[in-house]
């Protein structure tokens, strides 16, 4: 693995070669931004601070003449480079589609105003309001009442309520009866504690806590101590302890499910996901997304405790926090409302279908997908996940555990939003196990040629001899072929070739005019959006596509007195052609080969009529 950067555009100018990552590359004597580069083997993370942080690109095998083109201009700071060491070979990824609960049940409001923390466990359900007063429900029918004490947030585990005010001060309160709040020691940003009284927080510098002794027995424990990592939030709950990093990662604390013993774990591990929320429920886990979509971890239980993966869930509504008690599930909506459902354990959940892919797709047409899976899971090597079908829009990369996006962050905003768009096509990284030859089309619009053909597919004939119109006797509809087709070949073969992808740019959004005389004809929306899809080589010279459907036909329904009347089917096809030419990169090696495009539209289908008078001659009306 190789890497030269230049400090010129072309890979000219001061060169400096790197084998290995540079987490500072001014001390590694790169004085320079780089203005091109050339990459041999695995790809390449270039970043804008030094330690790899602030994602710049992802850069695969290749010659690039021109960073620009790739976020990094001569204004741009490159303090560090990382190169991707793990092999590539073996991609495989699994995509989902939405799940939904299987009983269909409106969210209930669960009492008036506007709130910002809600948790449940069997002492009630409690709420903070936005203005930081207390709300508690007591169960058993009971009606919502103010709790003395203004706090920031509330933790509810089966014998005592945990909170923190606006001071970050932490108190505690011995369940429903409790009439007061006891202070104890500590400043915490957040805290949360389980069924059984294990209690964990975080301050304002994302150090971690637990709070020694703290259980049913002995609420308030003895003190706190501090846990290796740094999180923006924890959650405790049945299946176990999980927090948010600061940059937004999912960390799951090793041996915590369950709760058992002192709850203390034996380290962090990082499982896929970025959220604004987690929460840790009944032998799920629950997840809100930046845009307010809500998500649980599938397949969480004692023999694999870190689940599945993801599954978005269908609620139609926008949330900002979710809390689980049993079989209901609690939330705070967008607008600050607090709502609630029923059945929402793991057996009253559909999941989304799963479809596990190995190479590259610009849409999952051929697959029993949606048009756009929600979510997915990097099972092996490394992927490209777009926005948009055929590799386009907004790009998600993970490779090595790591997730890096070309949708720039909000810097007061998510640190990685775009990991909940829709699937809109994938591809694995290129590099070392993986390369592929990727190909690019560009169709000479400006050298086609075109062609009409006529072709009568259908004839029908009728003879009135009354003085009354009558009832025609043929069939009053007629179903009838059309189709579109798409051919690129070229002109010598490149081994290699097939199986490779491309989509063509610059499809013009209006009809190709292929009539000479008479009726305008020109190709339709069928003929533009499948050029416009993406196009898979069958063999090291050809790709080919062919979309059919019926169109059904109507033929008049009576006949005109004294008249004998035919009717054909006639279907205008119009013939495309063209010349191109494809550019074939394989790692740092690029070439151009020649070819021809031919497309056939024969969409256009018309009634052709000839009608004959018994009484005055002859008389022809065309109609196209």
């Amino acid at each position: 693995m190789v890497l030269t950067v230049y400090s010129e555009k072309a890979c000219a100018g001061t060169a400096k070669v790197l084998k290995e990552s540079e987490a500072n590359l001014q001390k590694a004597g790169i004085k320079f931004t780089p203005q091109s580069a050339l990459i041999e083997g695995n790809p390449c993370v270039f970043f804008n601070e030094e330690k790899y942080q602030g994602f710049l690109c992802l850069l695969e095998e290749g010659r690039y003449e021109d960073l620009s083109q790739h976020n990094i201009t001569e204004k741009t700071k490159v303090c560090s480079i990382k190169q991707i060491k793990s092999s590539l070979a073996n991609p495989q990824i699994s995509l989902y589609n939405t799940a939904k609960f299987k009983e269909h049940k409106e969210w209930q409001k669960a009492v008036d105003g506007k709130y910002r923390c809600i948790c449940a466990s069997e002492n009630g359900t409690w709420a903070v309001k936005t203005d930081f007063t207390v709300m508690l429900h007591g169960g058993n029918g009971g009606s919502w009442a103010p709790v003395m004490g203004k706090m920031r947030e509330v933790a509810a585990s089966a014998k005592a309520i945990w909170a923190v005010n606006a001071a970050d001060e932490v108190f505690v309160r011995h369940g429903v009866t409790g009439k007061e709040w006891t202070k104890i020691d500590g400043s915490m940003k957040t805290v949360s504690v389980g069924w059984n009284g294990i209690c964990w927080a975080v301050d304002k510098q994302g150090v971690v806590w637990r709070r020694l002794g703290a259980k049913d027995t002995n609420p308030i424990g003895s003190k706190w101590q501090s846990v290796s990592g740094r999180l923006s939030s924890v959650t405790v709950g049945q299946s176990g302890v999980w927090g948010l990093s600061p940059k937004n990662e999912v960390m799951y604390r090793d041996q915590t499910f369950g709760l058992t013993g002192e709850g203390e774990g034996t380290g962090w591990t990082k499982v896929d996901g970025f959220f604004s929320y987690l929460h840790s429920g009944s032998e799920s886990l629950w997840g809100v997304a930046f845009n307010g979509d809500l998500y649980y971890r599938q397949g969480i239980n004692q023999n694999n405790p870190m689940g599945e993966n993801w599954f978005k869930l269908k609620t139609d509504m926008e949330w900002k926090a979710v809390a689980q008690n049993g079989t209901k599930l609690y939330g705070i909506d967008k607008e600050d409302s607090f709502l609630s459902r029923d059945f929402v354990g793991a057996n009253d959940i559909i999941p989304g279908s799963c479809v596990n892919l190995y190479e590259e797709n610009g849409n999952f047409k051929s697959f029993d997908l949606q048009d756009k899976p929600s979510s997915f899971l990097v099972r092996n090597a490394g992927w490209v996940i777009y926005s948009n079908s055929n590799f386009k829009g907004k790009a998600l990369y993970q490779v090595e555990g790591e997730c890096y996006s070309n949708d720039p962050p909000n810097p007061k905003g998510p640190k990685l939003k775009s990991f909940h768009d829709p699937v809109g096509s994938i591809r694995p990284i290129r590099g070392i196990g993986y390369s592929t030859l990727s190909v690019s089309v560009e169709l000479h619009w400006d050298r086609i040629g075109t062609k009409h053909n006529q072709e009568v597919v259908h004839e029908e004939e009728g003879k009135n001899n009354s003085f009354e119109y009558e009832s025609a006797s043929w069939a009053r509809m007629k179903p009838v072929t059309a189709f579109v087709e798409h051919n690129f070949e070229l002109d010598q073969p490149v081994e290699g070739c097939m199986g490779s992808t491309f989509a063509v740019d610059n499809v013009p959004k209006t009809g190709i005019p292929f009539s000479t005389s008479g009726t305008l004809l020109e190709t339709g929306t069928d003929f533009r959006q499948e050029l416009s899809s993406s196009f898979t080589f069958t063999s090291d010279t050809k790709t080919f596509r062919r979309r059919e459907k019926k169109e059904v036909i109507r033929f008049p329904p009576v006949l005109q007195p004294k008249t004998v009347t035919k009717v054909n089917v006639v279907v205008h096809s119009g013939f495309i052609s063209m010349p191109f030419t494809a550019t074939f990169i394989s790692g740092s090696k690029s070439w151009t080969g020649t070819g021809k495009y031919t497309g056939t539209d024969s969409t256009q289908i018309k009634l052709q009529f000839k009608e004959t008078s018994l009484l005055e001659g002859t008389r022809k009306i065309s109609r196209i």
